[in-house]
């Protein structure tokens, strides 16, 4: 079993029903973490020593710091530099979640 793992973003879009012509944004990469779990496609916690980092779906999308990302991959060495994550940016505002 690896010691670290990153969860990294990426297929981001500003809203919801945006259609991408290409692959989208490149997003954040969060870790590292002992473990990760996610709960009926729904909701992923992202577990450290001292806690957890949440992240939730937005339809079929992952929602961070104003955009929706449609993919994620979860690997044992950081895909970009690591991110400090933010509970405040994983928060969906009352106009992006009606767009």
């Amino acid at each position: 079993m690896p010691d670290q793992l990153y969860l990294h973003l990426y297929h981001g879009r500003q809203f919801p029903g945006e259609r991408l012509e290409d692959w989208g944004s490149e997003g954040p990469t969060f870790g590292p973490y002992e473990s990760i779990q996610i709960t009926y496609g729904a909701h992923i916690k992202m577990h450290a020593p001292d806690g957890f980092d949440d992240l939730t779906w937005y339809e079929d999308l992952v929602f961070y710091d104003g955009v929706y990302y449609g993919d994620l991959s979860i690997s044992t060495k950081p895909l970009s530099p690591p991110t400090q994550y933010d509970y405040q940016k994983s928060i969906q505002r009352e106009k992006e979640q009606i767009l």
